[in-house]
C-alpha cells in the first residue's frame, strides 16, 4: 500500500503534516484525528486504516512537531500542538472530530480535548501513557517491564545522555526500511493502492502531498546471502520480542510485515530530521502533565490491556480517574463517543475499559 503525506502551512509559517487513513474527508462523516505514539509518525494510522474504513471514518494521522513532515518546534508545549491541531481542523473545513491518542500520543489526545473543546467530539485512549515522573509517577509504573521504567528514568535524569544516545541512534533508525528491503530482497519501487491514498484524493485543493512509504511485495533471497538475511530478521524480531508481553509476541509473529515494513518505516520517519523532534516530544510526554484533564468535557472512553507491560493498568486507571466530567459524559451520551471510536478492534485484544472511579466497565 502506499502511505500519502500531506501538509498544510500554519500561521506563524511552520508546517504541520498529516496523512489520511480510511474515507475521504467529509464534514457529515465521522472524522477521528490520530495521534501517533513513539518513535513513530502519522505512518502509525497505516494500522487502523482498514478498520477505519470498514466503518465509515476519516482517520487524520498527524505528524507531532519535528516528526515525519511537521517543522521542529523548539518551544512546542501540549498547548501549542493543541492551537495547532486546531488550525488544521479550520484548514480542512471540519467542525469536529475525536481525538484518539495510543501510547505516547494519549497526553497530545488529552491536550486537544481540553484546549478545544468546541471541536472535540470525543476522546478515546487507547493504552494511553501517564508522566512518569514527579508526584505518583511510582505507583503508575508498577508492573511495567524493567527496560521502560529504566528508560522513563533516564529520561528525567539524564536527558542529556539519552539525547546524545537518540543522536547516535538516528542514522540507524533512518536506514531501517533500506536494511528491510535488503532482508526481504524487495526494491522500493514497487507501488499498490491504498485505503490512505483514497483518502487523499479528496484532500482540499492547495494542500501539499508525497508519497512516504509503500508496501513491498515479500521476496526472498536465494542461497548464502537468504540465509544470512532470514537469519537476522529472526533475530532482530527476537530482540524487540524481549521487551513484550507473550500475547504481543504472539501478534507480532501472526503479522510480520507489520514487522518487516511498517515498523522500519515508523522508525525512520520519527528522525526524519534528526533526533531533536523525538527527544522533545519524549520529554515532553513523560513529565508531569500542566494540561488539567477534569476540564474535558467531552465523551471519553479509556482503554488498556490487562497484560500490557509497556504502559500499564494504573495508568489507565489514573486516567480514568482524572477524566471524571467525561467519563459522566461518556454514561450519559454513550452513543456519542461509542459510535466514533468503536471501529477500534478491541473485540480481539484482552482489554478492559475503565469508567471514572477506576473500576472495570
Amino acid at each position: 500500500m502506499q502511505i500519502v503525506r500531506q501538509s498544510i502551512n500554519l500561521v506563524d509559517g511552520r508546517c504541520l503534516a498529516y496523512a489520511l487513513f480510511g474515507n475521504g474527508l467529509s464534514s457529515t462523516a465521522k472524522n477521528i484525528i490520530y495521534h501517533h505514539g513513539w518513535p513513530s509518525s502519522a505512518v502509525e494510522g497505516a494500522i487502523w486504516g482498514e478498520a477505519a474504513a470498514a466503518h465509515g471514518i476519516c482517520l487524520i494521522a498527524v505528524d507531532r512537531p519535528g516528526i515525519g513532515g511537521s517543522t521542529y518546534n523548539p518551544k512546542g508545549t501540549f498547548a501549542s500542538f493543541a492551537d495547532d491541531v486546531s488550525e488544521l481542523l479550520h484548514q480542512l473545513n471540519l467542525q469536529q472530530a475525536v481525538h484518539v491518542g495510543t501510547s505516547g500520543g494519549g497526553p497530545y489526545a488529552c491536550a486537544c480535548a481540553a484546549n478545544n473543546p468546541k471541536t472535540t467530539a470525543g476522546l478515546g485512549l487507547v493504552a494511553s501513557m501517564t508522566h512518569c515522573s514527579g508526584s505518583g509517577s511510582k505507583q503508575l509504573l508498577h508492573g511495567m517491564h524493567w527496560f521502560d521504567r529504566f528508560g522513563y528514568n533516564m529520561i528525567a535524569n539524564a536527558p542529556q545522555l539519552v539525547a546524545a544516545g537518540l543522536a547516535v541512534a538516528a542514522p540507524l533508525m533512518a536506514v531501517a526500511p533500506a536494511a528491510a528491503r535488503l532482508l526481504q530482497g524487495t526494491s522500493s519501487s514497487s507501488s499498490s493502492s491504498s485505503s490512505s491514498a483514497a483518502a487523499a484524493a479528496a484532500a482540499p485543493a492547495g494542500v501539499q502531498q508525497e508519497a512516504i512509504y509503500s508496501k513491498q511485495p515479500q521476496g526472498q533471497q536465494q542461497g548464502l546471502m537468504g540465509t544470512l538475511m532470514g537469519a537476522a530478521s529472526r533475530a532482530a524480531q527476537q530482540l524487540l520480542g524481549a521487551f513484550m508481553h507473550p500475547a504481543d509476541r504472539q501478534l507480532l509473529q501472526q503479522q510480520p510485515a507489520a514487522f518487516s515494513q511498517l515498523l522500519p518505516s515508523m522508525l525512520a520517519d520519527s528522525v526524519a530530521q534528526g533526533s531533536r523532534g523525538l527527544f522533545h516530544d519524549m520529554r515532553l510526554t513523560t513529565q508531569p502533565w500542566p494540561t488539567d484533564l477534569s476540564q474535558i468535557t467531552a465523551p471519553a472512553l479509556v482503554f488498556q490491556g490487562e497484560a500490557d507491560v509497556n504502559v500499564t493498568v494504573p495508568q489507565a486507571k489514573w486516567l480514568a480517574g482524572q477524566l471524571k466530567n467525561a467519563a459522566a459524559a461518556a454514561a450519559a451520551a454513550a452513543a456519542a463517543a461509542a459510535a466514533a471510536i468503536k471501529w477500534l478492534p478491541v473485540e480481539s485484544l484482552p482489554l478492559v475499559r475503565f469508567t471514572s472511579d477506576g473500576s472495570h466497565g
